[in-house]
């Protein structure tokens, strides 16, 4: 539960597997505990390659958030999310 106000820093490390990487990166927000109310709060550009990308939203104060990752094409690819909140 996020219900208070946070400063979030979201790092990924992604790994392409095969195929070519095309993915979009949304960092979204809800203020109920339940249903379908997301919001946008933060995007990372289209990621191409292997390498490292980040999301700084300016906070994160909902009940509720997660990352959605979307990608176009064939394409296999790893990814490990870390997380930094701070009070």
């Amino acid at each position: 539960n996020l219900y208070s106000l946070w400063s979030a820093y979201f790092t990924f490390d992604a790994t392409e597997e095969s195929g070519t990487a095309n993915t979009a990166c949304q960092l979204q927000q809800s203020n109920t505990e339940s249903g379908s109310d997301w919001f946008n709060v933060g995007s990372a550009a289209t990621i191409n390659a292997t390498g490292s990308f980040a999301i700084t939203p300016a906070n994160i104060n909902g009940r509720r958030a997660r990352v959605i990752l979307t990608g176009t094409g064939t394409q296999v690819v790893s990814y490990k999310m870390h997380v930094t909140l701070k009070k």
